[in-house]
């Protein structure tokens, strides 16, 4: 088994997919793990992923062409979670998707596991991202600048950028994510940016 390791990350993860893609291996002679997060298992090769932007684009662009947009919005999702498994479930329904008839359909497969762990981990961050977007709470600093600080289990700031950046188009405003240390910036009259 091929077992490509990657950082929790979306470059990360879909750079770790572009990879393996390649091999055109079967569903259960590859696998993808998290740095951090590796229990070694006997007789599998492990692979460092060298992580890009060019990669990371052929993969959405896979995605949205094959499985449909439907599709990339869950699996986008599912990359934005807390679970450690989630790059080898992405990975799984993608080559699962690959062996049937309409690849359109693939998360209508609910009975396979890791199509059905994909959906889970989509429902369950779409459901953190709407619970934020109702309880944020903006405090007004000494240079005029919102700020607010939350501490969510999965990466949810790109989800929340829009609805902030329509809600607030002629502020300057920030989130901070505590958990992942990272800032959704929006300058006033621009576009929001991570």
């Amino acid at each position: 088994k091929k077992i490509y390791i990657c950082n929790d990350t979306i470059t990360g993860i879909f750079s770790g997919i572009y990879d393996a893609w390649k091999t055109k291996l079967r569903e259960e002679q590859l696998g993808i793990v998290l740095k951090g997060a590796i229990d070694q298992e006997l007789f599998c090769e492990y692979v460092e992923v060298e992580e890009s932007e060019q990669k990371t684009i052929a993969v959405e662009n896979l995605i949205k062409k094959h499985l449909g947009y439907d599709a990339y919005w869950d699996i986008y999702h599912a990359v934005l979670s807390d679970d450690k498994e989630k790059g080898d479930a992405i990975l799984g329904t993608m080559l699962v998707a690959r062996e049937i008839g309409n690849s359109k359909k693939i998360m209508q497969h609910l009975t396979h596991p890791k199509v059905r762990k994909v959906f889970e981990l989509c429902r369950q961050v779409s459901n953190e991202a709407h619970f934020y977007r109702e309880i944020v709470r903006f405090t007004e600093l000494d240079n005029g600048m919102l700020f607010s600080e939350i501490e969510p289990k999965s990466q949810i700031l790109t989800c929340l950028g829009d609805h902030f950046s329509n809600r607030f188009p002629l502020e300057n405003w920030m989130i901070y994510d505590r958990t992942h240390k990272m800032f959704l910036l929006h300058p006033k009259n621009k576009h929001w940016l991570l």
